[in-house]
């Protein structure tokens, strides 16, 4: 009983991506057009003030705008996060105090006291966790979903489902704008989907910086945290399934090329993955930094329109999910389903809309239900 777990520390940003920061920007923005509205016609610096109560206007009006879309999209959670600094490298956003830090050395008691306690019968826990990676050391922040069937089998293990966000982005993307836990209580009550474990991973070691989820050449190494760390420290603490079958990828934007990428990299350790409105072919710009560093073979190895015809010893399902509107991801996943050679199976699907979550959220039932065909014959017995 003595044990403990470390808790995350650093500096908390304000957030803004809330209800809360959007409603301060948006009395400030009254407030700026009512000055203005009640100055506008005093003789001192008439111009001059009518036309900086007009610029800083339309300066609040857009910044209440951005506040929203940002509050609805969880772009960017914290002031640190939108300026790529914070704590631990700007990720302290997403890491309230008293959050878990799972580390591959640390005692397992104390967290599965702790996750106990949060358990709401007939609904699956939620929480937030820094994982530490013994290969990269890195130490992100992560969303957590266990089902209640976790608590009421300890003999069972469970399969996986990762989640990767898009650019920007984070981990709280899924949660609050997807609404996962929320879609896995229903498909699992329902019995269309088997009793799964989900986690969201960070997969940008340093925030404001788009890792692509690879080892970049002499750079990051987000891929090996991806794959690895986070697989071994999280089977540390939690009863997951080693089998294949019993591990999917799926994301969103850039997460959806992550979830596409690795498992054609990893076919060993992932057996499906879904894109929602991804791309499948690597990125080098501003945002990402030079990954490659010229490596031809190593862009190569990173680009799922070359390797996805590769052969390989153990199949992968792919689902590639766009809205019609989205024209290039809707072109992509065609692409990418053409060039998609038997062992491995392909759906492509779409739905009416553009590039956001209302698609993906709309289209997420029948995502889960295919996912569910390929997991419930993975290994359940611990």
């Amino acid at each position: 009983m003595g044990e403990k777990i470390a808790l995350a520390d650093g500096v908390w940003d304000v957030r803004i991506a809330n209800g809360w920061f959007v409603l301060v920007i948006a009395l400030l923005t009254v407030g700026v057009a009512a000055f203005a509205a009640v100055t506008w016609d005093w003789e001192r610096l008439r111009r001059t003030r009518r036309a900086a109560a007009l610029l800083l206007t339309q300066i609040m009006v857009i910044l209440t705008c951005a506040a929203g879309v940002n509050a609805q999209s969880n772009f960017y959670a914290t002031i640190g996060d939108l300026f790529g600094k914070g704590a631990s490298g700007g990720h302290g956003s997403m890491t309230p105090p008293g959050t878990p830090v799972l580390d591959h050395t640390a005692p397992t008691a104390t967290f599965g006291q702790w996750l106990t306690a949060r358990r709401a019968p007939g609904r699956g826990v939620v929480v937030p966790l820094v994982i530490a990676g013994s290969r990269t050391g890195y130490r992100l922040p992560a969303r957590l979903y266990v089902p209640d069937a976790y608590f009421a089998q300890p003999e069972r293990r469970f399969p996986v489902l990762q989640l990767q966000a898009g650019y920007p982005g984070t981990v709280e993307s899924w949660t609050k704008s997807v609404g996962i836990p929320e879609m896995l209580d229903r498909q699992i009550a329902s019995g269309r989907m088997p009793p799964v474990i989900a986690i969201a991973p960070e997969q940008n070691p340093v925030r404001g910086r788009d890792s692509e989820c690879v080892d970049a050449n002499g750079g990051l190494r987000a891929e090996t945290y991806l794959v690895h760390d986070v697989r071994e420290t999280l089977g540390r603490y939690l009863r997951l399934t080693t089998d294949r079958t019993g591990w999917a990828l799926m994301g969103y934007s850039t997460g959806g090329y992550c979830a596409v990428n690795l498992a054609l990299r990893h076919p060993e350790k992932y057996s499906s993955a879904v894109s929602l409105s991804g791309h499948f072919q690597p990125i080098v710009d501003r945002s990402t930094g030079n990954l490659y560093r010229g490596d031809a073979a190593q862009r190569r190895a990173n680009d799922p329109m070359s390797t996805v015809g590769d052969t390989r010893q153990l199949p992968i399902r792919f689902y590639l999910f766009a809205g019609k509107s989205d024209t290039v991801a809707v072109k992509a996943a065609g692409e990418l389903a053409g060039r998609v050679r038997k062992p491995d199976e392909v759906i492509v699907a779409d739905a009416p809309g553009g590039h956001n979550f209302n698609v993906w959220k709309n289209g997420m039932p029948g995502i889960l239900t295919w996912l569910a065909e390929g997991i419930r014959h993975c290994t359940s017995a611990a």
